[in-house]
């Protein structure tokens, strides 16, 4: 399988959201922008490349793969989705379990700085029964 049939296959897979799970700062402002909601991307391409850009995220099954670049939407109807690029994915064959997921995330939570939001957070990441459940819980 090459790689373009790869990252399709791939693509197919990955069940919304996604979340970062390698980026090293966690504040409470920033941290929405650690989700993804879909493939199709918007924002500026310095946003990109520090919070998406070669960063492991998970999906809602505990798959993970890493963003490796955008592409340019081509669609005859552009102009109703100007600047609309493609999120491409590279498959890292590896995945990770619910526990160990919140163990990760409670771990990073403790960077930030508000305690009701970490508590509320540390709240969440306790009570998720799914890794599905976790990542729409934040």
């Amino acid at each position: 399988m090459n790689r373009l049939e790869l990252m399709k296959c791939m693509k197919e897979s990955i069940e919304y959201p996604i979340f970062n799970l390698s980026y090293p700062d966690w504040e409470l402002d920033t941290l929405g922008d650690f989700f993804i909601y879909n493939e199709d991307y918007r924002s500026s391409d310095d946003f990109f490349n520090k919070y998406y850009l070669n960063q492991t995220f998970v999906d809602c099954r505990g798959n993970l793969f890493k963003v490796i670049g955008k592409s340019l939407i081509k669609s005859k109807f552009r102009i109703f989705r100007s600047r609309v690029n493609k999120i491409q994915f590279e498959a890292l064959n590896n995945n990770i379990d619910l526990e160990q997921l919140k163990k990760e995330l409670k771990e990073k939570s403790q960077q930030i700085k508000n305690d009701a939001a970490q508590t509320e957070i540390l709240k969440q990441i306790e009570n998720s029964k799914t890794i599905k459940e976790l990542l729409r819980g934040f």
